[in-house]
């Protein structure tokens, strides 16, 4: 763990945003994340010490990096060697928002790593002072319990209790994600990450699991399968909140009807996830969109190239220089495999299985 490349570039946050609750917020960050490391054990400790139930769990993990590393081309780079419990049920909260009649994200940016369309507490008093504010405003928020998180390769990321508990195949795809934002993170562009991360977890856990006589494969297919239609009723009523926000009403008009949509979304929401939920609004439903929206998209150029997960990687490594509209029609593009004279000029050339 390089702390003193971590008290580097919190300095630097310092020094380019110095208000108080800036400082505050930078603050709970190092202290969040130096309590991480200090109760780090080794994994092959942890497994020795620990409970059959987590050592198992522990012993899973290890076989799971191995197979990213030897079979998907995500390598660890010293991520997932060490192990901490950190007593509690998850690592840290985000923070989400967006404008009462608009459904697009807030973003924060922070130095180094760029914008992002959250903002993660370890402090959740600050957390919540940071959402009065936002709600004073009029923004939408929403707080979203997380079991890990990425240092993007910055630090050896460890193991956490909070993400042991998950069944077996979420906790095998929640590594190939964080292993995969270390493989590509594009600064500003969340859903870009969030989605391509998706994609590798998919393709990553189908191969995981593509010799097994056990039943994960098909759980994990049917937790995908959910999720694919969350995300679909997260568009849909995007789209429906997104026209009746350009409507020309009155706001308190707008109001109602965004109520009434929100109210009919979180009924069939409640139905597909088995249980209450507190009503949606612009902000969760980014959030969901965000994870998922583009997934598609990048399935569809990773089964053109045969589902080459490095080859994959690499194409769309050579997406991060483009800005953002760019960026999602060389997406599209790839993926309907139009031919190059097709395609906008802006796009990197199309690899495919046979470049050198």
């Amino acid at each position: 763990m390089n702390r003193i490349l971590l008290a580097l570039l919190l300095t630097v946050g310092a020094l380019f945003l110095t208000a108080c609750n800036t400082l505050s917020y930078y603050h709970q960050l190092t202290r969040g994340h130096l309590e991480i490391a200090r109760k780090a054990t080794p994994l092959h400790e942890a497994i020795a010490s620990s409970d059959p139930a987590t050592a198992s769990k522990l012993a899973l993990v290890q076989r799971a990096l191995a197979f990213a590393e030897q079979e998907l081309g995500l390598d660890a780079n010293g991520s997932y060697e060490r192990y901490v419990d950190l007593e509690r049920s998850y690592v840290l909260h985000n923070l989400y928002a967006a404008e009462e009649f608009s459904t697009a994200l807030k973003h924060w940016c922070y130095p180094v790593v760029g914008c992002a369309a959250y903002r993660g507490y370890f402090d959740e008093a600050l957390l919540e002072q940071e959402r009065s504010r936002l709600k004073q405003l009029n923004y939408d928020t929403h707080k979203s319990p997380v079991t890990a998180y990425s240092t993007l390769g910055w630090f050896d990321d460890p193991v956490l209790n909070t993400f042991l508990a998950l069944p077996e195949y979420r906790l095998v795809g929640l590594l190939f994600h964080e292993l995969a934002h270390q493989r590509l993170y594009v600064k500003g562009d969340t859903e870009f990450n969030e989605s391509f991360a998706t994609a590798v977890e998919r393709a990553g856990l189908r191969a995981f699991y593509r010799n097994s006589l056990g039943p994960e494969l098909a759980h994990y297919q049917a937790h995908a399968d959910t999720l694919n239609r969350i995300d679909a009723l997260a568009q849909s009523t995007r789209d429906q909140l997104a026209e009746l926000y350009h409507q020309p009403i009155a706001d308190a008009e707008k109001r109602a009807r965004k109520t009434a949509i929100l109210k009919s979304t979180t009924a069939t929401y409640e139905q597909l996830i088995g249980r209450d939920v507190d009503t949606l609004n612009n902000a969760s439903l980014g959030v969901i969109n965000t994870y998922g929206a583009l997934v598609p998209a990048f399935e569809k150029v990773l089964d053109s190239v045969q589902g080459d997960l490095r080859l994959f990687t690499t194409m769309m490594r050579s997406l991060e220089p483009l800005d953002v509209t760019a960026r999602r029609t060389c997406l599209r593009d790839w993926g309907e495999n139009r031919a190059a004279s097709e395609t906008q000029s802006v796009c990197p050339p199309r690899l495919t299985l046979e470049t050198p």
